[in-house]
C-alpha cells in the first residue's frame, strides 16, 4: 500500500460546467470545520510539519450513504483559510492509480474525473444547494475546476442556436486581435487532429487563386486567345478534383492498413517499450529502441514509459501504415502541380514569428513547387509529430498518394474533351509526364 499526498489550494473562480454524477446522500450529513490562519504561510506537502499537524484533520472512511467502508482507501485531509484562500492536504493510500497519461502539464483537464482525483464541492450560491463549485487535482498535477448547476437536464449537449453562433462569433470579432499561425510542431499537429483530410490543400488552391499563379505550360487553354477553363481546368474543375483524388487516396490506404499490413501505432509499441522496461512482460524488443534518450527523458519527466500523445484520446484505432493524412496530402499536392507552374516565384514570402502570432517577411526565393512539396510533408509530418504515426507512414504513403493522383489524372485525359499533357516534379524528383 501507496500513500499520495496532494495539496489543494481554492482562489479562482471556475470556468466551465461538466456533468456529475449525484450522490444519494444520507442524513445526517458529517461536518468538518477548519480553522482561520492569519498570513500567508509558507506551504509544503508534509502531514507531520507544525503548518499541517495543527490544522484541522477529519478522515474520510464511508460513501456518501455512510454504509459502505473502505478501510484500505481510509484517507485523511487537514485544511485551514487565509483571508484570500482555501487549503486542503489530502493523503490517500492507494494500490493502483488510474490516470491519464501523459500529463497534459497546464490548464483545465476535461474529463478529469474519470481517472483518480481528489475533489473538493464548495457551495456558493446561499439561495440553492444545487449549484456549487467542484475542484478536481490529480496525482499527476493535471486540475480542473467546475460551476456546476443540477437544475441543468443535461450537461451531454449543447444545444446550438443562430443567436449562441452570432454571439460567439461577435467575441472572437471583439477578442482577437490577430491570427495564430502554425509555428511549431505542436500547433499543426493541433490542426490535424480536427482538419478535413483535403482542407489544406482546397485553401492553398484558393491562396495560388489569389496571387494569380499561372497555369502549368502544359495547360490547353494557355494557347487560347478567346476561351477561358471552367468545366474543365477551371476553378470548379481543380475544386473537385482534389475531393475526388482525396476520396480515392482514402480507398487505397484503407486497403493497404487492413488487408496488407496492420501496423501497429506508435502508441502501443510505447506500451510494450514500458511493460519491458517495467519487468511486466518480456517482449523481443531491440536494445536500441530500450537503451534510447527518448525513453529515458521520457520516463524522467513523466514517470512512465509510454509514449507522450498530443491528442487526448491517443491513436486512432486503425492501423499505422498507411497514413491516411500523408496519402491524401500525396494525392492532392500531386494535383496541385499539375494545375500550377511550379516554378513561379512567390512574392514577397513570409513566414511565422516564434509565437505564431504574426507574419515576417524572409529573404528567400520560393517556388510554388517547392511550396506545394513543403504543404504535403508538414502536413503529413503533423500526424507523426502528434505521436499517431511512424516517419515511413508518411514517407510512403505520400508516395502512394502521388500513384493514385496519377492515375486519375491519365483517367482524365480519356474523359476530357481538350488534348493536353500533363507535366510535374514528383516527390523524388523525377519529372512526371502524362
Amino acid at each position: 500500500m501507496k500513500t499520495l499526498v496532494s495539496l489543494l489550494v481554492i482562489g479562482c473562480p471556475a470556468l466551465l460546467a461538466q456533468k456529475q454524477e449525484v450522490c444519494k446522500v444520507t442524513q445526517p450529513t458529517a461536518s468538518y470545520t477548519i480553522h482561520f490562519l492569519n498570513g500567508s504561510p509558507e506551504l509544503n506537502t508534509d502531514p507531520k510539519s507544525p503548518l499541517w499537524s495543527s490544522a484541522a484533520r477529519a478522515t474520510i472512511l464511508k460513501d456518501c450513504t455512510h454504509v459502505l467502508e473502505y478501510p484500505a482507501l481510509n484517507s485523511t485531509v487537514r485544511g485551514f483559510w487565509t483571508d484570500k484562500d482555501l487549503f486542503l492536504l489530502f493523503e490517500c493510500p492507494y494500490e493502483v492509480l488510474n490516470l491519464w497519461l501523459p500529463p497534459m502539464g497546464g490548464g483545465p483537464r476535461v474529463n478529469l474525473w474519470d481517472r483518480d482525483v481528489v475533489e473538493m464541492f464548495l457551495g456558493d450560491d446561499w439561495k440553492s444547494i444545487r449549484h456549487y463549485r467542484e475542484f478536481e487535482i490529480a496525482p499527476t498535477g493535471d486540475w480542473i475546476d467546475l460551476a456546476i448547476d443540477l437544475d441543468k437536464k443535461s450537461y451531454d449537449q449543447v444545444h446550438v442556436t443562430k443567436e449562441t453562433v452570432d454571439e460567439t462569433w461577435r467575441f472572437l470579432k471583439d477578442n482577437l486581435d490577430c491570427q495564430v499561425m502554425f509555428y511549431n510542431g505542436r500547433a499543426i499537429g493541433a490542426y490535424t487532429h480536427v482538419d478535413e483530410l483535403y482542407q489544406a490543400y482546397l485553401v492553398a488552391y484558393l491562396v495560388m487563386e489569389s496571387l494569380k499563379v499561372p497555369a502549368n505550360t502544359t495547360n490547353p487553354y494557355k494557347g487560347f486567345k478567346n476561351q477561358q477553363p471552367f468545366g474543365t481546368f477551371g476553378g470548379p474543375d481543380i475544386a473537385a478534383t482534389l475531393g475526388a483524388v482525396a476520396r480515392a487516396a482514402i480507398n487505397a490506404v484503407w486497403y493497404q492498413k487492413w488487408y496488407v499490413h496492420r501496423r501497429l501505432r506508435p502508441e502501443e509499441y510505447g506500451g510494450l517499450v514500458h511493460n519491458r522496461l517495467a519487468g511486466a512482460a518480456h517482449y523481443p524488443l531491440h536494445n536500441d529502441v530500450l537503451n534510447s534518450q527518448a525513453v529515458a527523458r521520457t520516463y524522467s519527466k513523466y514517470g512512465t514509459y509510454l509514449l507522450p500523445m498530443s491528442f487526448p484520446e491517443g491513436c486512432p484505432t486503425h492501423p499505422a501504415y498507411g497514413a491516411g493524412h500523408a496519402t491524401v496530402a500525396g494525392a492532392c499536392t500531386t494535383i496541385l502541380k499539375a494545375w500550377f507552374d511550379e516554378s513561379w516565384i512567390i512574392p514577397n514570402p513570409v513566414q511565422s514569428n516564434a509565437d505564431g502570432t504574426a507574419l515576417l517577411p524572409i529573404s528567400a526565393e520560393l517556388t510554388v513547387g517547392d511550396e506545394i512539396n513543403k504543404l504535403a510533408a508538414n502536413i503529413a509530418g503533423a500526424r507523426n509529430m502528434a505521436g499517431v504515426h511512424w516517419r515511413s507512414d508518411y514517407a510512403e504513403s505520400v508516395r502512394l498518394g502521388e500513384r493514385v493522383a496519377i492515375r486519375l489524372l491519365r483517367e482524365s485525359k480519356h474523359v476530357y474533351n481538350e488534348l493536353f499533357s500533363f507535366t510535374l516534379t514528383g516527390f523524388d524528383g523525377n519529372t512526371i509526364t502524362i
